[in-house]
């Protein structure tokens, strides 16, 4: 073992000592120096780290009760529209203009993604100032822009029967008339056991007690207890088209979930996605989402490439209209709605927790409608 026979002792960036070895004088002052510079600059980032850094320590201090949706969102926020910007810069250089410069560039974004970046932003330089490294909030007044999302419109009469027909037989069939008949979330719907589901009686109904979520990092979905909000708890009264639906279904055996993968157990995202796949395979190709489309293509009699339109052997496209998971929760809605509901009532069936959320459905469903608001007015104003 080589002897060094010159040390020296320093005092590194978290405050203990060090040692310092070197075969000569020469050496260890070298080594020193150069161990030094290492140091000073470790203990200057502590006290000026970059954005990069910061936001390692500012999504550790979030609570422990957050979603891991709402994780997910900081973290896309993060890698993909801030820190490619800034992550580079130390929270001391940052100014209102870089974060305007920031928000320029991210301006193509909806107005939703611009909000979740203007959340973080705050959120990381609110706590660097509440721990004195930064003097300033440069995001203090930032608000969000981007552009208005779409108006996402409830299916029609004529739609949910085509809809319902298109995917009869299939898998995605329940999940289709859960959503539409019993108005539930996708986290709910897949978590939906058939212990909560009572068909028989005068009051068949879902007991809504689980949700499934598709968790970073684990392979296997996980079942939870806890709902989304207090409100969420509840029990969902059920009309007899989805009655007998769930009565073939349950009549089956295959498995403890009313939704489930081939196998039988709990949906994972892929499965999920396997199931959806089967109502955008029914669609024309200019309704499906664009990353669905088919790329396929054919040549025609002209020898030209033409688009194959994603058509599948013994699946119709027959479907002339947008549809996601959530446009079957919004229909459950706005049936409700129409169908005379009171907003309390809507409430508790959507298991909304504030009867805001619920009334600004209401007043969504109804603009446009004036067939449907005429009947109200006649009632309120004939004699």
């Amino acid at each position: 073992m080589a002897e060094y026979p010159y040390k020296q002792y320093l005092k590194d960036e978290r405050g203990k000592y060090i040692k310092v070895y070197a075969t000569t004088a020469e050496e260890l002052a070298e080594k020193v120096q150069a161990r030094q510079a290492e140091i000073d600059h470790l203990i200057a980032l502590q006290h000026n780290p970059t954005v990069s850094m910061y936001a390692v320590t500012w999504m550790r201090l979030q609570p422990s009760d957050l979603s891991e949706s709402r994780l997910s969102d900081f973290d896309l926020s993060l890698r993909l529209h801030i820190l490619p910007h800034i992550g580079n810069m130390h929270m001391l250089d940052v100014t209102a203009d870089h974060i305007a410069d920031l928000m320029k560039a991210e301006a193509h974004m909806s107005r939703s993604m611009q909000q979740k970046i203007v959340f973080v932003l705050k959120g990381m330089f609110a706590l660097a100032v509440s721990e004195g490294l930064v003097a300033n909030n440069p995001c203090a007044t930032l608000k969000a822009g981007g552009k208005t999302s779409s108006k996402k419109d409830s299916l029609t009469a004529e739609q949910r029967q085509k809809l319902i027909e298109a995917v009869r037989g299939t898998r995605a069939y329940p999940f289709v008339m859960v959503g539409l008949y019993a108005g539930l979330r996708t986290e709910e719907a897949l978590a939906l056991q058939w212990d909560a589901v009572t068909l028989d009686g005068d009051t068949p109904c879902l007991n809504i007690r689980r949700k499934l979520l598709w968790e970073k990092g684990k392979r296997e979905p996980v079942i939870y207890d806890d709902l989304k909000t207090d409100a969420a708890w509840r029990i969902v009264t059920i009309p007899d088209a989805l009655v007998e639906c769930l009565q073939a279904e349950k009549a089956t055996g295959a498995s403890d979930f009313v939704i489930h993968d081939t196998k039988g157990q709990a949906c994972t995202e892929a499965a999920f996605r396997a199931i959806w796949s089967l109502v955008e395979r029914r669609q024309l190709e200019e309704y499906r989402p664009k990353k669905r489309r088919s790329r396929a293509k054919k040549r025609g009699a002209d020898g030209k490439k033409v688009d194959r339109r994603g058509y599948h052997k013994g699946c119709p496209h027959t479907l002339d209209f947008a549809v996601t998971p959530h446009t079957l929760r919004r229909s459950y809605a706005t049936e409700l709605i129409l169908g005379g509901a009171d907003l309390a009532t809507a409430q508790y069936l959507l298991g909304h927790k504030k009867g805001e959320t619920t009334l600004n459905w209401y007043v969504k469903i109804m603009q446009g409608r004036p067939a449907d608001t005429i009947k109200k007015v006649r009632a309120a104003f004939d004699t």
